[in-house]
């Protein structure tokens, strides 16, 4: 399955949605943009067939992990750019505290191979302050992590292959209420 394939089953492009997250988020997704959720899913598996849509990662277990990791996951209809948030425990760690936490996310990240990661920060986005990593990731993709700390956990925002205009408009409209 190409991404073009995956794009032919894409939901229909429409206004951009607004998307109240189970995992306490808000934020308004770029025009035809949309989340990966059950529905989702089960469109690709039908459209292709269970053996190839599981053999590309759109099974019961890519809607596992993400409930597993807190984790909500959007992409734009041809599938060559995605963000996805992820909510944990922030635990000890505060805005004013983060880059304490830098050591142990260039760990983390060169343990997976990506050796250029770089934070910055804090910067202010529509009212809110986030810490921001870059780095290539392994597939030679530019991604940049925005962190912030609301009630009690730290999000991360990770944008990968996604326009500048897609950008901005996905950390202007992020909120944790």
């Amino acid at each position: 399955m190409s991404p073009t394939d995956a794009a032919a089953e894409a939901p229909e492009a429409s206004q951009s949605a607004a998307v109240a997250s189970e995992y306490g988020f808000r934020v308004q997704l770029p025009e035809s943009w949309f989340a990966i959720a059950s529905e989702y899913v089960r469109q690709v598996i039908e459209s292709v067939g269970e053996e190839i849509a599981s053999a590309n990662g759109f099974d019961q277990s890519l809607l596992d992990q993400l409930a597993t990791a807190n984790m909500s996951l959007f992409y734009v209809p041809n599938m060559t750019g995605n963000f996805n948030v992820a909510r944990e425990p922030a635990g000890d760690v505060t805005m004013n505290n983060f880059p304490m936490v830098e050591s142990t996310l260039q760990q983390v990240l060169h343990s997976q191979g990506i050796a250029d990661f770089v934070l910055s920060g804090p910067v202010d986005i529509n009212g809110k302050s986030y810490y921001v990593g870059t780095f290539t990731a392994q597939a030679g993709f530019d991604q940049m992590q925005y962190y912030c700390v609301a009630n009690g956990n730290l999000y991360t925002i990770t944008l990968t292959n996604v326009s500048e205009s897609d950008a901005q408009q996905i950390m202007e409209s992020f909120e944790v209420p």
